[in-house]
This record gives C-alpha cells, structure tokens and sequence, in this order.
C-alpha cells in the first residue's frame, strides 16, 4: 500500500450502522482496494472486540496507518458506537455523517444497489478520499441535553403528523373550517372539534352553546355554524364522527407529551456547568426552552467559523416559491418566497416564536423588522431574517461571553441615550454589528394592490415648507420618514375620518366590517379586519386581499401614491413631515 507525503498510510473505514448489528468495510488508500475482508458485528461487546481486533490487526500489518473512519448516524445506537471508538489508542480521524448524506454519496457509486455493505463501502471511500474534518466529541454533559433535545424533536413531529392527519380528514369532512381557521391545533379549535366533530352537529348546535367555548368569539361561532349548514364535505355519518374524535385525541396526547419534553429539557439544560454559553440567554426574545434547543443542537460555538455558518447549518434563510396557489385558489405570485425548510425543525420552531416576540422587545430585532417593513418585505420573509438576526446575536454573544447590551449601539431609529461615541467601542459590544444583518440581500415581495409603501418613493422630494423641517445633522433632506409619520397617526383616528369607524365592529380592538375597497355590498359580509392595537387592516375576500397600514389605506381609498398620500395626510391632520434618517436607507 503506497503512503501518502506524510509517510503514513491512509486506511478508510466505513461503517453503516443498524439497530442490532452494524457493517463495516476497510479500504486501501485508493479508495479501491479492501485493506481487509469487511464483515458485520453485532451491538455488543463481543462485537465491539471484533472490530478492535481487526484494527489492531491492520495496524501491525501497516505500522504507519492512519485510520479514517466514518460512521452512519443512523440512531442513538452510533453513540455507543462513537465512544467505543474515541476510547481507542489508535491514529484516527472519526468523521459522524448525517444519514442522507451518507446516502447521497452512496447513490452516486452504487446508484442500482442498496445494501449494507454498498453502504459501508460508500463510507469508507468517502473517509480515505475526501478526508472530512473530525467530527468533535460531545462534552459528557451535554449527552442527556442532546437525547431529551432528540426525543423531544421526534414528539414535535409526531404532532405536525397528527395535525396533518386531522387536516387531511376534514378537508372530507369539514372542509370549510380550514379556510376559517388560522391554526387547527389551537386549544378552541380542538375543544369544538371534540364536542362537535362533524359538519351536522355544527350545525344544529345551539349558538349559545358555541359561544362557551373559551376563546371562541361570537363572530366566528357564527361563521363556523353557518359553513357547517352548507358545507360541500362529503365523508358524514358515524365513521366520520368516531374518526374525527379519535383524529383530535391523538393530537391532544401528543400535545401533552410535548409539553412534558419541554420541560424537561429546561430542567436538563439548567443542569449544565457554568460556560459561555450561558449569556445567550441574555438575549431579549430567547428563552429558555429556545436557548436549551439551541445549546442542544450546537454543544460547542466552536464548531461555527461564522455567523452564515451557523445560519445556514439551521437553515434560515429565504427561498423563492412561486408554485402552487395559496388556500383562496390564487397562484403565488411571481417573486414569492418562502423560508427554506433545511435545517432542524424543533430549533427552527423555537426560533419563529422567539422572532416574534424579539419584534416587540429586543431593540435590534424590531429596528431590523422596521426597515424591512418599511421596503415591503413579506411579513413572514422579514421574520425569517429577524431569525437570521437572532442567529447573529448568539454567535457573537456566544463567542465573546459577554451579555447582550442594548445600549452599546443605536439600534433604532431615535438612536440609544447610552449609544457609544466611537466606531471601536460599537464592535467591542458582544453581538451589536449591523453588518450582520441582511440588508441589500432582502428580496421584497410587491403586492398587487397596494402601491409599494416605503420603497423607492422614499427618494422623491419633501416639499419645501416651514411645516416641515429637517435637521441636517440627523437627517437627509429629499426623504420622508413614513414610520414617523405612522407612529403619530393612529388607524382608529383615519378611519373615524373617512366615515368607516362606525361599519365596524367587534371586541378587543378586533373589528370586522364590509370592506371600503372592493364595496359594501351587504354590511353582514365582514370581509374587511381591522386590528387597531397593531394599526393594520386586512380583506379576507380573496378577489381583494388587500391589506397594510393607515398610510397604504389611505393611498389606495384617495388614488394616490404613498408620497402623495403622506403629504395628504400630513395637511389633513395637521403633522409634520420629517427627514428619514440616514441610516434608516442603508
């Protein structure tokens, strides 16, 4: 066997690993020719010594071997495995490969075989050709972290397959209700479900008797009873009644289950030693359950070179998805995009909800959310890249050990009373570099209705007016700032103003009315939401679906631009228009 410039021998040995046994094949330096005849071992000592055996074997026979070994992680039985071979005092590099990716490679070899040893052959070519880095041993602490992290992620599944099979009968027998319904999972939802599985005692149900449901309104107790007296489903009867019941128990066991995993793993993760890891947690929007998934998947910020290395190891980036149409019929508009679904998707679940609540409370999140709102970015692509932000902030704050500080930078647009006043002391703060944010990358989704309310109308002129001063030292003559002027006029004030305040009604700052846009053909067809706390309106038709703020409504009931409209609106009420910002536009 030739060796290589180092003077060692390279020997690749591949092992695909199975519940009770697992194969194993040793190949020469040219990725060719056995080093040995390749055999299968059994999950036990006696097995264990066999393969020790035969290593040891090889090294008499080549004493300047190297051993390359990779394992097929396929289970939590490659982990006894791992630490058997990470105990021997032999030269070895031990690489761990994901279970698809073994699968690839193999596929590219042997692409009409699918065997073991095809498998444990694809491996070992790989170890000896490729030479992957060392796969980094997991921390002995850390082990019971990754076991409850990885049931807990198998239970999160189980529960997307029960919601699945839930939806997949009722769009049979209750098809209606998904369209009504934003989440067929919510507690409400599961509680009507259970008490009134089908489409026929919907609706016969007494209103008063929906209406006890907790968290049930009394506008969509309505709307639910009335689709359910006409609705098109087809499977009804007793099967579909017994089915629908047993569907939802299953999803509510699940759902328990889940929730007991969760704690779990907080109790887990709180057991760990002290290290730097634990300032992650300083981060505003992360926690607990989500910094303990994260810590799980991860065990070591040392394995990440980068920030986009970490980002794109959970995935969370933007993909274009323009195929298909969305649950109103309606194809997907042309530039759509969507967040991709690479990744782990327990970390990737905890993430979403810390994004939003980040939005609210973490000064770097929502200053980012701001300006991707105001180019129009889709709300569910701008939340991936707040992910992507949060993803930023525990690399830098893992790395450094320091807390999270929001007054070392200016996140926002109004600037941080404890801002630094130099360049060096913004990057010495532990994950507060604006360069990690998306910025020119964003890919704004347009709507078809609403004219595109902060993008390039941003560089059109204000007009020179006293009414309108600008400061020079902290603004940009020629720009508007349309979030300013949306934090001084509420939705509630433009809706009284055009006379449309009173067609609407409702409780919790909730309302629902006709819509002013597409018409008021009948005032009982609420199709026109408006949410008052958070200053945005939406048309549930699906001919309309149009949707934004009181800027984008006014614009679009007055035909007229954004900028004319901000103008419009400034003279109406009385504001005054100020400068953007300047590094609002970068």
């Amino acid at each position: 066997m030739p060796s290589n410039s180092t003077g060692t021998t390279a020997i690749g040995v591949g092992i695909d690993t199975a519940r009770y046994a697992h194969h194993v094949t040793f190949l020469k330096e040219d990725g060719q020719q056995p080093a040995t005849r390749a055999f299968h071992f059994k999950e036990s000592k006696e097995g264990y010594q066999r393969l020790l055996k035969t290593l040891l074997r090889l090294q008499e026979q080549y004493p300047q071997a190297h051993f390359y070994l990779r394992i097929d992680a396929a289970g939590q039985y490659a982990l006894n495995l791992e630490g058997f071979l990470r105990g021997l005092s032999i030269p070895k590099t031990i690489s761990v490969g994901e279970s698809n990716r073994n699968k690839a490679y193999r596929q590219v070899l042997f692409p009409k075989r699918k065997s073991d040893p095809a498998d444990s052959h694809a491996l070992a070519r790989f170890a000896v050709i490729e030479r992957p880095r060392e796969t980094r041993e997991t921390p002995t602490a850390f082990y019971a972290l990754r076991e409850v992290a990885s049931r807990l992620e198998s239970q999160s599944r189980q529960c997307g397959r029960c919601l699945n099979q839930l939806h997949n009968l009722l769009s049979r027998v209750f098809p209606e209700l998904s369209v009504l319904v934003f989440d067929l999972a919510a507690s409400w939802v599961l509680r009507l479900l259970n008490k009134y599985p089908t489409p026929e005692k919907l609706a016969r149900a007494h209103l008063d008797s929906l209406k006890a449901i907790p968290y049930l309104s009394d506008e969509m107790a309505m709307e639910i009873r009335q689709a359910a007296q006409q609705t098109v489903g087809t499977f009804r009867g007793a099967t579909a009644e017994s089915l629908v019941k047993q569907a939802v128990q299953e999803l509510l066991h699940a759902q328990a289950m889940e929730k007991k995993l969760e704690t779990l793993l907080e109790e887990t993760y709180q057991t760990l030693p002290p290290s730097n890891h634990q300032q992650i947690e300083t981060i505003p929007g992360l926690g607990l359950r989500t910094v303990a998934a994260l810590v799980a998947k991860m065990i070591s910020i040392d394995r990440f070179e980068t920030p986009a290395s970490l980002v794109g190891y959970f995935g969370i980036f933007p993909e274009e998805d323009t195929s298909g149409t969305d649950k109103h019929g309606k194809p997907v508009a042309p530039g759509a995009q969507r967040m991709s679904r690479k990744g782990n998707d327990l970390v990737r679940k905890y993430l979403w909800m810390a994004a939003m609540v980040a939005v609210q409370h973490n000064p770097a999140i929502r200053a980012l959310h701001e300006r991707l709102k105001a180019r129009n970015v889709k709300p569910s692509v701008a939340l991936g890249h707040c992910m992507r932000k949060l993803l930023h902030l525990v690399f830098a704050i893992w790395k450094s050990g320091k807390p999270f500080d929001p007054g070392h930078y200016p996140w926002g647009s109004t600037g941080s009373a404890h801002a630094p006043d130099t360049a060096a002391h913004e990057k010495t703060a532990a994950g507060h570099n604006q360069d990690s944010e998306p910025g020119q990358q964003v890919v704004t989704a347009a709507t078809g209705k609403i004219p595109a309310a902060d993008g390039p109308v941003q560089q059109m002129p204000v007009p020179a007016s006293p009414a309108q001063p600008t400061t020079p030292a902290t603004t940009q003559p020629g720009l508007i700032d349309f979030q300013a002027l949306r934090s001084e006029l509420s939705m509630e004030r433009v809706l009284r103003h055009l006379k449309l305040f009173d067609d609407l009604h409702g409780r919790n700052r909730q309302l629902r009315g006709p819509c002013p846009i597409c018409g008021k053909q009948n005032p009982r067809k609420r199709s026109f939401s408006v949410n008052l706390n958070k200053h945005v309106f939406r048309c549930l038709n699906p001919d309309c679906g149009i949707q934004g703020n009181a800027l984008d409504l006014w614009a679009t009931l007055k035909q007229q631009s954004v900028y004319e409209a901000a103008v419009d609106l400034a003279s109406t009420f009385g504001l005054t228009l100020r400068g953007i910002r300047e590094e609002a536009t970068r």
